[in-house]
């Protein structure tokens, strides 16, 4: 429902504001993204905004199908589809904003708007498996990098590899925690990119 979907976003939008120390909020998100971007009659922003949305609804239902799977794991694709949707999102919002919008794939559209991003492209992982995405994520945690460094490195590096195949090895078999992790860190550079360019 319409209600659900609020509370869900606005959660999520609390839990990113507390993670780094933002000012958005469900009212800013909505006035300043969605009413005032000028751009809510268009198509492309529309079914943008609507996959975010549904990248949001969809992430409790596939929490619970991790939970309850067999021990033995099975098919990791409902959740690597999932997340490659946040990073579809991710990207199509880098690249709705000019001079973003002349980028053909997603490292020139970060580098479209790197100073007012302000992130360490330095962290990003190169040429790597799905599980040294997670192991990355993990480490800059570790170090205490910035929350919106780890949500824009593992953005990235899920971007591409989650873009190539899905024949990666189930990294979340032993921590299905990591799942969660990769949702927030994905929502967080979707919101991060919202808060800086909008």
């Amino acid at each position: 429902t319409a209600t659900e979907l609020m509370h869900l976003v606005e959660n999520e939008i609390n839990y990113f504001s507390g993670k780094t120390g933002s000012t958005l909020t469900k009212d800013i998100f909505v006035q300043k993204f969605i009413k005032e971007s000028g751009l809510f009659r268009d198509g492309t922003f529309r079914t943008i905004v609507t996959s975010l949305y549904s990248f949001i609804l969809e992430f409790q239902s596939r929490q619970k199908q991790l939970e309850i799977r067999s021990s033995e794991g099975g098919s990791i694709e409902p959740f690597l589809t999932h997340l490659f949707k946040g990073c579809v999102v991710f990207e199509s919002l880098l690249k709705l904003k000019p001079p973003g919008n002349t980028a053909d794939t997603l490292s020139p559209a970060i580098d479209a708007h790197v100073t007012l991003l302000q992130v360490n492209r330095s962290t990003f992982p190169r040429r790597v498996g799905f599980e040294d995405v997670v192991n990355k994520m993990n480490e800059l945690s570790t170090q205490g990098a910035p929350f919106q460094d780890i949500c824009f490195a593992t953005a990235y590096g899920m971007r591409n590899t989650n873009g190539h195949q899905l024949a990666w090895p189930d990294v979340f078999k032993n921590n299905p925690q990591v799942y969660e992790q990769l949702y927030k860190a994905l929502l967080g550079s979707i919101f991060w990119t919202i808060y800086k360019l909008w």
